[in-house]
């Protein structure tokens, strides 16, 4: 049986090294949803939750406004651009994210998952893409450290509210 789980694990490792590299596997270890998950335990999150990479070219779009989003998108290299139009067509940047950070996070947890906001690589992008549903839906193995990235989402999510509370107080001025 040892033999068994060995070759198992090896075969994990394997696998997630084909998809990333060591240094993507680092950056995702700082982006908050892996937030308290080791590294060898990433590595045996990570074929769980059927993880997918997508490369953008600069300028290309990544999000809409009014897509229907179904993954949650970690930056692994270069820069996204978030921004919204208003009904005059003029663009409002709201943030520009680098490696390690998150979008779609939020708006996956709705009930028409659409986009609020358009996402464009500023730059050529490596995006990691989780589908939402093995995020919040816990795995077949119930592992404890799945257990922590549910955590880690609601916590995500909890500090987002918050902070767009915090922004409409200040408007409200």
């Amino acid at each position: 049986q040892t033999d068994y789980v060995n070759n198992t694990q090896e075969r994990i490792t394997m696998y997630v090294h084909s998809l990333l590299t060591d240094d993507q596997l680092q950056i995702l270890l700082k982006a908050p949803l892996f937030r308290n998950i080791s590294l060898n335990e990433l590595v045996n999150l990570l074929p769980c939750l059927r993880i997918k990479l997508k490369n953008y070219k600069e300028d290309e779009l990544i999000l809409t406004q009014g897509l229907k989003v179904n993954f949650i998108y970690i930056v692994l290299d270069g820069k996204v651009e978030i921004s919204k139009e208003n009904f005059s067509g003029q663009k409002n940047i709201i943030s520009i994210l680098s490696a390690s950070r998150l979008f779609g996070e939020g708006v996956v947890c709705t009930s028409n998952r659409q986009s609020p906001v358009l996402a464009t690589a500023l730059t050529p992008v490596t995006l990691l893409l989780i589908p939402y549903e093995r995020v919040i839906g816990g795995c077949e193995h119930s592992c404890s450290f799945h257990h922590e990235l549910i955590y880690n989402m609601m916590l995500l999510l909890g500090e987002k509210n918050y902070q767009l509370n915090t922004k409409m107080d200040l408007l409200l001025l």
